[in-house]
């Protein structure tokens, strides 16, 4: 048997302890959960104890028996009343049943009278219950049905779009979630969306779930709320609005959802991804081969890799476009270095090698990991080989400026014949050798006049053009800033010498 609670309201107190003593109610399975002997009390009481039956006198102080009924069922549709009068005026009576009252009962009652009517109000209850379980199965089975004819033409099952038609009969959107904490989180996430979203279907495909809302604009908040709440990214679908294109609005949920994962990004649209187009990336590939062209520092890097990174999570690059930006980052710097210290050896293999090893990557974190760990290795590289290569380098600087002391030496054409920037030619080699490269080349100059004064009978406008002066005025000046005497006095004192010896 069903148990009941009852609640009774009256005025009069004998009337309440009769009304509890003198009725079995225990035998019709109803329990009194409370009384008040004023409208007011009872009121506060009833909205307090939410008791399934009321029996209330009409006429009490603060609010009548008519008034408790109208305001006591906005908040408790269901409840149901039996009320009680020392008056039988038909208007009382006919008020009563308007406001759904079961019985309307005239003081002194009997207890049979109060038995029936009890009995009355029991069967309503049982019958409301009754059309209230039903309705309940049936919104359930209608729910499980709709839920089943729009999962199969999500997954685009054959002929599912008729049934799903009827289903989604407003605009739509798909989104599909990926939680960190994976399966754990799935119930409490999906309460927690039925309760924002009320035309929402949910569906738990492989790993990630998939919403399908017929408020698409609700969705978006929704979401963000959600990736508040439980840690994790989602990819969102544009506005549809015929059931056929459920599986386009899923296909652009995930499509946003990799753009989200790979970017550790929280919420992505698909819309935003159309605004960006396919072209977006080439301007930056221009900017990285740029950066090398224009001779890079190693010091910069960083914030080379920086703008790489944010490009691509700022225009919310595909996985594939962000990997091709990387590569072609440090490939570049790869080549670099190899060109620029005259590496024999490719520091990290082949590029296809390095290119396997950069698909093989899944989130823009790793990719950003992978790029700071190359360059931190090649620089390592580089500082512990430097010293041969930078010997080397000055080595044959040397050999090159003795071999073609006597032609005019630019730096321009050093920096093409050494495949280096004359800036850093020039600032190696002060490093390395103690003097600029103009203060070598005019020291080999001097030392070839010294020895032709010493041992020839050239004349000094010949041996000034063997030196590599073209004007014999300024080889003069050099020769006496570098020695102390002009060309003819070096030349006079060590032919004495030689003849004295």
């Amino acid at each position: 048997m069903n148990m009941y609670t009852l609640f009774i309201a009256d005025d009069e107190k004998i009337v309440i302890e009769g009304l509890t003593t003198d009725v079995p109610w225990e035998a019709f399975g109803i329990a009194i959960c409370g009384t008040a002997s004023d409208g007011k009390s009872a009121l506060a009481e009833i909205n307090r104890l939410k008791p399934d039956l009321v029996l209330a006198d009409i006429r009490m102080p603060g609010m009548t028996g008519l008034e408790l009924i109208g305001k006591a069922k906005k908040s408790n549709p269901d409840l149901v009343f039996i009320m009680i009068s020392g008056y039988s005026e038909f208007e009382y009576a006919r008020r009563a049943l308007e406001l759904e009252a079961v019985d309307y009962l005239v003081k002194p009652m009997e207890a049979e009278d109060i038995v029936r009517s009890v009995r009355k109000a029991i069967e309503k209850l049982e019958k409301k219950r009754m059309e209230r379980s039903l309705s309940s199965r049936l919104e359930k089975y209608e729910n499980e049905l709709a839920e089943k004819h729009v999962l199969h033409l999500l997954l685009g099952r054959r002929n599912a779009d008729a049934e799903a038609k009827e289903v989604l009969t407003q605009p739509f959107a798909a989104a599909v979630l990926l939680m960190k904490d994976g399966f754990r989180s799935h119930e409490a996430l999906m309460v927690h969306v039925r309760e924002q979203l009320r035309h929402c279907y949910l569906f738990t495909v492989e790993a990630s779930i998939v919403l399908v809302s017929l408020q698409p604009e609700e969705l978006r908040s929704c979401l963000q709320r959600v990736l508040d709440l439980f840690p994790g990214s989602a990819g969102l679908s544009s506005i549809h609005h015929e059931a056929r294109n459920l599986p386009v609005a899923y296909e652009e949920a995930k499509e946003a959802l990799k753009i989200a994962v790979f970017g550790s990004l929280g919420l992505t649209e698909y819309e935003e991804l159309g605004q960006y187009g396919l072209h977006k990336g080439t301007r930056m590939i221009r900017e990285i081969e740029q950066f090398f062209l224009s001779g890079g520092s190693l010091k910069e890097m960083d914030g080379m890799m920086e703008r790489t990174l944010d490009y691509a999570r700022k225009h919310k690059l595909s996985p594939q476009k962000s990997k091709v930006l990387c590569f072609a980052l440090i490939k570049h710097f790869l080549e670099h270095m190899e060109k620029e210290y005259e590496l024999e050896d490719k520091m990290f293999g082949e590029g296809y090698l390095l290119y396997e090893t950069v698909e093989s990557l899944q989130t823009l974190d790793e990719l950003e990991r992978w790029m700071r760990a190359t360059v931190r290795e090649a620089l390592e590289y580089l500082d512990n080989n430097r010293i041969s290569f930078n010997e080397k380098l000055i080595h044959e600087l040397k050999q090159y400026l003795h071999e073609h002391f006597s032609e005019p030496i630019v730096l321009e054409e050093l920096g093409r014949h050494f495949y280096k920037s004359p800036a850093y030619l020039c600032s190696l080699f002060s490093k390395n050798a103690g003097k600029t490269i103009f203060e070598y080349i005019t020291a080999l100059r001097m030392d070839h006049a010294k020895k032709l004064l010493r041992s020839s009978n050239l004349k000094i406008s010949e041996i000034c053009e063997k030196a590599g002066y073209s004007n014999h005025k300024y080889f003069n000046q050099v020769f006496k800033k570098n020695t102390g005497k002009t060309p003819g006095q070096y030349r006079s004192e060590h032919v004495v010498k030689l003849h004295s010896e």
